[in-house]
């Protein structure tokens, strides 16, 4: 208990620093996030009490991170800012970094990374509905503060910030990894009060995160995040409906004013899609005018790709890179990314590298999810009926989001990433206890 109470309050210590800090990825990001994530990852798994397939599950992960490290460590190129990069001698037939010091930093942050999802697994059931809420009101804050951002008058419609974020695309990006939750935790309440005859809720406050959610991507100019937002409304809204009806029997009598708060927010939310819907037509050719833009930067960084296939020029190195391959066709513009974020991958760590981390990381969760959770009552829905799904739907946007953007890149999405599959798979091991199942006795909350 004492290690996931420990995991829990350094997650959201993170959570505070890296909020704060999204806009200038600045010391906080680079150095205190990092920092603060090891030391509490190497306390947790010391002190902390782990099954021998726990540790074995870490491994996978944490050989990936060895293998970055190699980069750093093995410069082939110097930068000067006078000159560009000039050649040094790697070790022959190692990966090898064009720029040491950039490459160094994206590992650092990788370190941050393996460190949530570490601290993520010692999380008991009441600290993971805790983090979820904590992380629903940080979407809610994010949201208000972004819409008061375009609700203030401006000589010229230029914004300097979405909410803490720089980029409006980072901002969709992050919005989406929190609304499904939000939808999803809502739900998890709803159920939760009515199997501990409680007569009131937070579900009322997370629906209406969500519209406040939802309005903030519509104030922004991100298409992508507008897009995404709306097939997650539809996709995740159908299945929840899906779960209410498979469980109708455990509703029971909804009370007036509940149904008809819950009717208002329903109409919000599909009035709020519409809108989406509607912007995306009316920008059509702008949008195709920006999809060729991206297909430019795309093509020219696969070039990069081509030159280097085996183990690319590092990490964090396209923007040092991409000077080289520019072609005339995008002028003077600066390009610091791909705008793909799996071609910038690829043209960073090249085939082997990607193969390595899919296969790695990829162990990491298929072994952690076999491990069982010792000890803990299974929910009614399951885990896999209500947080999984938003889960999958959350990670899966920003997969997608990650084809016409770079959203990995700020280190606030970079930790929900890894703190999502971290509860995806520990609430994969709550439904993998084997108590009972009664649906008529009282379920602890998620």
């Amino acid at each position: 208990m004492k290690a996931s109470w420990a995991a829990w309050v350094i997650l959201l210590a993170l959570i505070a620093i890296l909020t704060v800090d999204a806009a200038y990825l600045s010391l906080w990001s680079y150095q205190w996030g990092p920092i603060l994530g090891a030391i509490g990852a190497l306390v947790l798994l010391v002190t902390g009490r782990l099954s021998r397939r726990q540790w074995w599950s870490f491994i996978p992960a944490a050989l990936w991170l060895i293998y970055l490290l190699i980069y750093p460590l093995n410069p082939s190129h110097e930068w000067h800012s006078y000159a560009g990069l000039l050649p040094l001698e790697p070790w022959p037939g190692w990966p090898a970094s064009v720029h040491a010091e950039r490459s160094g930093l994206s590992v650092w942050l990788m370190l941050m990374a393996l460190s949530i999802f570490v601290m993520g697994r010692f999380l008991r059931p009441r600290e993971v509905q805790r983090l979820l809420f904590a992380m629903v009101l940080l979407g809610a804050g994010m949201a208000a503060l972004s819409i008061h951002q375009r609700m203030v008058p401006l000589s010229t419609p230029i914004y300097e910030y979405t909410g803490r974020f720089v980029s409006s695309n980072h901002f969709a990006a992050f919005i989406n990894l929190l609304y499904p939750v939000a939808l999803a935790l809502g739900r998890r309440y709803h159920y939760a009060s009515i199997q501990g005859e409680r007569s009131s809720n937070p579900a009322v406050l997370c629906y209406v995160t969500a519209v406040l959610m939802a309005l903030s991507l519509v104030l922004t100019d991100s298409r992508a995040g507008l897009l995404l937002c709306v097939v997650n409304t539809i996709v995740l809204g159908g299945w929840l409906l899906y779960v209410d009806k498979r469980y109708d029997y455990l509703m029971g009598r909804v009370s007036w004013w509940s149904a008809h708060v819950r009717g208002v927010i329903t109409v919000a939310i599909v009035g709020i899609v519409g809108a989406m819907a509607y912007a995306a037509i009316n920008h059509s050719a702008a949008i195709m005018r920006d999809l060729h833009f991206r297909f430019l930067m795309s093509r020219d960084a696969w070039r990069i790709v081509q030159d280097h296939p085996i183990f690319g020029t590092g990490p964090g190195t396209f923007t040092v890179v991409m000077p080289y391959y520019q072609s005339p066709e995008l002028g003077n513009v600066q390009v610091v990314h791909a705008h793909n974020e799996y071609i910038q991958w690829l043209s960073e760590v090249g085939w082997v590298g990607v193969a390595l981390g899919v296969l790695l990381i990829g162990g990491s969760l298929w072994w952690g999810m076999r491990v069982q959770a010792n000890r803990l009552k299974r929910q009614i829905p399951a885990c896999r009926e209500l947080e999984i799904p938003a889960l999958i739907a959350a990670l899966g946007s920003i997969v997608i989001h990650g084809l016409v953007d770079f959203p990995f890149r700020a280190p606030l999405n970079l930790f929900m990433v890894a703190l999502w599959l971290s509860l995806w798979v520990r609430m994969k091991q709550f439904d993998r206890d084997p108590g009972r199942l009664d649906s008529t006795s009282h379920v602890r909350q998620l």
